[in-house]
């Protein structure tokens, strides 16, 4: 879904207005097809995101290993390209959510408290469900360490939840 880009990967000169989705399907010799936005992978990148996936995809059910690779591409850029921040946030649809009706439940990802766990994996660890059943978005911060944590915007027809922030009260204190 976008306004400013296609299936080709290009920005369009002006975005417009209205925003235009795609849907395709797979064919069956693939698992996955990644379509990068925003900013170009440099070839060598795509190859070994693309090797990476399709490696995972064989060996996991779930969506966390998948959003760490991409979390790590994402970083990869960030160090080359300055209009790209390090900070990563994956929201996760899962395939028994798709066509759910009624309530929805939204639960974070992990937030590691303890320096220890504070690691690039900590975040990304598959939690056991909880109240709120699986995780359905992950924040991964540029700095593991980092004492902030986000969460996403979500809207629907009857709420809208914006601005979720955990962390001190004055932001600037936890670098």
């Amino acid at each position: 879904m976008s306004n400013a880009q296609d299936l080709s990967e290009e920005w369009r000169e002006e975005a417009d207005q209205d925003f235009a989705v795609h849907l395709g399907w797979l064919p069956r010799e693939r698992n996955f097809m990644l379509h990068v936005a925003g900013q170009h992978l440099l070839p060598k990148e795509r190859i070994k995101l693309e090797r990476q996936i399709r490696v995972a995809v064989e060996k996991v059910e779930h969506p966390e290993s998948i959003a760490r690779l991409l979390a790590r591409t994402v970083r990869q850029v960030s160090a080359r390209n300055v209009t790209v921040g390090p900070n990563v946030m994956c929201t996760m649809t899962r395939r028994a959510n798709v066509r759910s009706e009624g309530n929805i439940a939204i639960g974070g990802g992990m937030i590691p408290i303890a320096s220890e766990f504070k690691k690039e994996e900590s975040y990304f660890r598959r939690s056991r469900g909880g109240p709120f059943g699986p995780a359905r978005w992950i924040y991964s911060p540029g700095d593991p360490k980092a004492a902030i944590h986000y969460g996403p915007n979500y809207a629907s027809s009857v709420i809208m939840m914006k601005g979720m922030y955990v962390g001190p009260q004055n932001p600037e204190m936890s670098n």
